[in-house]
Parts: structure tokens; C-alpha cells; sequence
């Protein structure tokens, strides 16, 4: 058998590398593009569930962050303490730019399954806002900012949607 020309290998050389190039570019454009997966979120210990009307919503299935509008110190990561006791999952605490002058609960979307058991413990007559900056659902405290009320710890959901659902790892 005789050896291939130069000019054979070269084109099979090139035609190999440019079978890899592709496969690597299909690759990799797939798992830019790929949706997330439902496995544990690193930052909150929690596995989204999807939840139809009706189904039981708890505190354990609902992430709270909460934010701190005025000149209270330690505000925002008290008043996330006494959520967390009371089963809410753990967000972040921090500071808001935006004043309140008592409190203020911001939603995704007004049909978020966990707002109405949140707003179980928030004082009544809470102002409720529809932000498209916020992806949990968060409490914003002023400066006349009182206390929690008793709440409850979980309720028949009133819409449909996605909620957390604790992991093994974070309960």
C-alpha cells in the first residue's frame, strides 16, 4: 500500500480539527444556553417546587430578604432573625436606598404563593409593591417599623407558582 500524499493528510488532518472545533462549539453553546436545573441553590439550602392552588405553603417553602430603609441599626438582620425563627427560609439582610417610613413588602409578582403567609405576620395595612428588581420577596423596614405580628405558619395557596422547598443539607 502506498503511503497517502501530503496533501491527503493535510486535508484529513484539517477536516478532523474542524469536526472537533464544531463539536466543541455545539457543546459549549448548549450549556450556555440550557436552562437551570431544580437542584439545591448554593446560596439559599433550597430546591424549587412548583405549588398549584391550594396546596399547603409553610414558612420552611418561602425566602425572605429583608432590607433596612432607615437609621436603625441592626434592623434589617434583627427583624431576618425573627423570620428565620418562625421557619422562613434565609435571604439576604442589608440596607435600602429606597426610604419607607414603616414597612413595605416587595413581590415579583403579587401572585407569589408565599406572599400571603408572609404577610400574615407584618403588621396590617402593609403596603404591598410590585418590583421587577427583586426576585424573592422582600421586606423593607422603616424607621416606625414596630414588630412582627404572631403570623401564621403555613396556608392553602392562593395561586399557582414556584416556591423553595428546604433541602436536606439546609434543614
Amino acid at each position: 500500500m502506498s503511503p497517502l500524499p501530503q496533501a491527503a493528510k493535510t486535508a484529513i488532518t484539517l477536516l478532523v480539527l474542524a469536526l472537533v472545533l464544531a463539536l466543541g462549539a455545539w457543546w459549549g453553546w448548549s450549556s450556555l444556553t440550557s436552562p437551570f436545573t431544580d437542584e439545591a441553590d448554593s446560596a439559599t439550602g433550597c430546591t424549587t417546587v412548583d405549588v398549584a392552588k391550594g396546596d399547603e405553603v409553610t414558612t420552611s417553602m418561602v425566602e425572605v430578604d429583608v432590607l433596612n430603609s432607615g437609621t436603625r441599626t441592626s434592623l434589617a438582620s434583627t427583624v431576618m432573625e425573627e423570620l428565620v425563627a418562625r421557619g422562613y427560609l434565609e435571604g439576604t439582610a442589608g440596607n435600602s436606598e429606597t426610604e419607607v417610613k414603616t414597612v413595605q413588602v416587595w413581590t415579583p409578582s403579587r401572585k407569589d404563593p408565599g406572599l400571603a403567609l408572609l404577610l400574615t405576620s407584618m403588621p396590617k395595612g402593609t403596603a404591598v409593591k410590585v418590583k421587577d428588581d427583586v426576585d424573592v420577596l422582600t421586606v423593607v423596614l422603616g424607621d416606625g417599623w414596630t414588630s412582627l405580628r404572631s403570623g401564621k405558619t403555613s396556608i392553602k395557596a392562593q395561586h399557582a407558582g414556584t416556591l423553595c422547598e428546604a433541602s436536606d443539607s439546609a434543614a
